[in-house]
């Protein structure tokens, strides 16, 4: 517990400098048990393995919390199902799902991908409003594929579309 103790101090002093993630705070700590820590680590080994139902299995508990871990597995998850691949199906509107709670977060990667979805009507109908709509909070942020998506908007949409932000 002692070690774990350690890990989550050298977090919270990394995690403000993550772009869009917030930082973990003292609760957050608390939340996470040490055997829901081995989770995080071991989901992220699955799916550097290609263990993508495990990895889901292992993500969708700490998914489902508030915090720090709990945005990156948001995120990790969306992506899994956006992609698909070995034991878990594509499913563009589960990573919808995943990628909406990570950008209603905050999570300035969470905000990218989703506006992704909305930009090509993966899993949501397409809505460039919408796609523009959280690309521009994910470059708000510093983002630089948000910035490179909205600057391609702006490009081949025009100005029409900036109106309302």
């Amino acid at each position: 517990m002692r070690l774990l103790g350690r890990m989550m101090a050298v977090v919270v002093v990394a995690a403000p400098m993550v772009g869009g993630m917030p930082s973990v705070g003292v609760a957050d700590q608390q939340r996470f048990t040490a055997k829901q820590y081995e989770n995080v680590k071991n989901a992220r080994v699955a799916y550097r393995n290609g263990n993508y139902a495990e990895a889901v299995r292992l993500y969708r508990p700490i998914a489902e919390r508030s915090g720090y871990f709990s945005i990156n597995a948001q995120i990790n998850l969306g992506y899994i199902y956006e992609t698909g691949g070995i034991g878990v199906p594509k499913d563009n509107v589960e990573a919808v799902k995943w990628y909406r709670m990570a950008a209603e977060g905050g999570s300035a990667t969470g905000q990218m991908f989703l506006g992704k979805l909305y930009d090509g009507g993966r899993g949501v109908a397409a809505d460039t409003a919408e796609a523009t709509k959280w690309y521009l909070k994910a470059a708000k942020q510093g983002h630089p594929e948000a910035q490179t998506s909205l600057a391609f908007k702006y490009y081949l949409v025009g100005r029409e579309v900036f109106s309302t932000y």
